[in-house]
């Protein structure tokens, strides 16, 4: 069973030669040398194969396979790459550690995607509360076209309907996507992992991972994908006492795991304990119609009114409210003075007007 709560076929690998781990491991992946200069002579069309067969996907949750990026942004002349360094999600720090430690190879996957895209500006955008991974973007990147933005540091900064309007003034249309306003947006993580494949030869079979929260010790660990998030915990010194429960990804958009071997997947950027005390939670009780979960929608939606016609199950009403522009970010669930499971129940709606769109062809 995946974090998502969906069952799939898993396939057990085993090591082949040498089991690198420790400061090797961390080399061979993201650390040593990185060539810029070798970045010139790289067919753009190898750039995106070599990105599709070592099973790279966007690394920030979505998992989008990131060579369709790339195809696409090229088909459409896109004018710019934004590369994602805004991990706002509570507890996580797993990109931040990745721009600081790996940040030359987080560059040069920028340079490969924005040549495989037809030679699209590059920007690295970077919430204001990391100057530390500016400032070692900034060093590294003198001498290229690359430019780092820092942007205000605001939930949920990291979707992409936040951070191209942030960067580039564009907004993304309902139903839209990046491309449709002439920008390709890959995570820090993505691009370290593109820089990988394409000058190692290597695939993606390892992601730096949060483990956070109710553990002994707390840190960020590069792990190889499909690891038990048992072991990942284990690594990380084992349960407090008082934990309660473990969140794949941040505790505003992740999943409770209910099985602890549950596997590590592409898209899990972090495991968070929560104690007993984190998850106390207030009795639901009716909406007051204070708008608060709409002053916060960063989509501009009415999350209230899409709840409601979930839980009478007004699938039409639902769609005509746009629930299926909700980027489940949780803000209007986390603000709501009456506990109401918004997201869950938007999440509902979502996933029976997709059914819906299936059968209507």
């Amino acid at each position: 069973m995946l974090p998502n709560g969906v069952r799939t076929t898993a396939v057990p690998v085993k090591v082949s030669g040498q089991n690198l781990s420790g400061r090797e491991l961390f080399d061979e992946i993201l650390g040593g040398e990185w060539d810029y200069e070798k970045i010139k002579n790289i067919d753009p069309e190898e750039i995106a194969t070599r990105v599709r067969d070592a099973g790279i996907v966007g690394l920030g949750g979505a998992t989008f396979p990131t060579h369709v990026k790339l195809i696409s942004g090229r088909e459409k002349g896109v004018e710019l790459l934004i590369v994602n360094g805004c991990e706002c999600e509570p507890y996580l720090t797993a990109d931040h550690r990745v721009m600081l430690e790996a940040t030359r190879a987080v560059l040069c996957g920028a340079l490969l995607a924005a040549r495989a895209c037809g030679g699209a500006g590059i920007v690295v955008a970077v919430e204001d509360n990391k100057p530390d991974a500016a400032r070692a973007l900034e060093r590294e990147a003198t001498g290229t076209d690359i430019r780092i933005v820092t942007v205000k540091t605001k939930y949920p900064m990291g979707g992409e309907r936040e951070l191209v309007p942030a960067v580039t003034g564009r907004v993304i249309p309902a139903g839209g996507l990046p491309l449709d306003v002439g920008v390709v947006v890959i995570n820090v993580g993505t691009a370290a992992a593109i820089a990988r494949a394409v000058l190692r030869g290597g695939a993606l079979t390892h992601r730096v991972v949060t483990v956070t929260g109710a553990v002994h010790q707390p840190g960020n660990v590069l792990a190889p994908i499909g690891a038990p998030c048992r072991e990942l915990i284990a690594f990380c010194g084992g349960l407090k006492p008082d934990a309660a429960r473990i969140v794949a990804g941040g505790p505003m958009m992740g999943f409770a795991l209910a099985d602890l071997d549950t596997p590590l997947t592409k898209g899990t950027s972090g495991l968070v304990v929560l104690s007993r005390e984190d998850i106390e939670r207030e009795a639901e009780t009716e909406c007051v119609r204070c708008a608060r979960c709409v002053d916060v929608c960063p989509t501009r939606l009415v999350p209230t009114k899409i709840a409601l016609a979930a839980r009478h199950e007004l699938w039409d009403r639902a769609e005509e409210l746009h629930a299926s522009d909700c980027i489940e970010c949780g803000c209007c669930a986390y603000v709501c003075p009456a506990r109401i499971p918004l997201v869950q129940l938007i999440k509902v709606a979502k996933a029976r007007i997709a059914e819906k769109r299936r059968k209507t062809g």
